[in-house]
């Protein structure tokens, strides 16, 4: 079973970024694997990375930021928490 689910269809937004070659062969592959492009699979990989670090959530709560805008990712997450209360 996959770590993250099929991406559902909608609109997304475009973004450029440069990897090695060795990582953008696994994300081809992993992009195969569970049916979806691969910015769907880096966003979901970056945000649970983001959620699993407690480093990173340490800083954050301790560096009070302007609100960032939420993505995606945040807003489903949030909408299935409220959806399973």
């Amino acid at each position: 079973m996959p770590l993250i689910p099929k991406e559902p269809k909608k609109q997304r937004t475009h973004f450029h970024l440069r990897l090695d070659a060795s990582v953008v062969a696994e994300l081809e592959l992993y992009s195969r694997f569970i049916d979806s492009p691969k910015d769907y699979v880096i966003e979901n990989l970056l945000a649970f990375a983001f959620k699993k670090d407690h480093d990173f959530q340490d800083w954050l709560a301790a560096n009070q930021h302007a609100p960032v805008p939420e993505t995606t990712t945040a807003a489903r997450h949030r909408a299935s928490t409220i959806e399973a209360a």
